[in-house]
């Protein structure tokens, strides 16, 4: 399968969270990659670390 790549905006309108949210999660360890001056994210990473978090009960 084909990886899905999208952008910060593209994930909190997914994820129906602020760009602050996106940029605090970063620093706790979602999953994205810097490409030049843009970052994106693998949709299956972040659902993958998400499920992670629910199951831990972590914020």
């Amino acid at each position: 399968m084909e990886k899905e790549f999208i952008t910060t905006k593209e994930l909190c309108v997914w994820l129906k969270i602020s760009n602050n949210t996106a940029n605090n999660w970063r620093r706790k360890g979602l999953p994205y990659v810097k490409v030049g001056n843009t970052i994106r994210y693998d949709r299956q990473a972040v659902e993958k670390w998400l499920y992670g978090k629910e199951e831990k009960n972590e914020p």
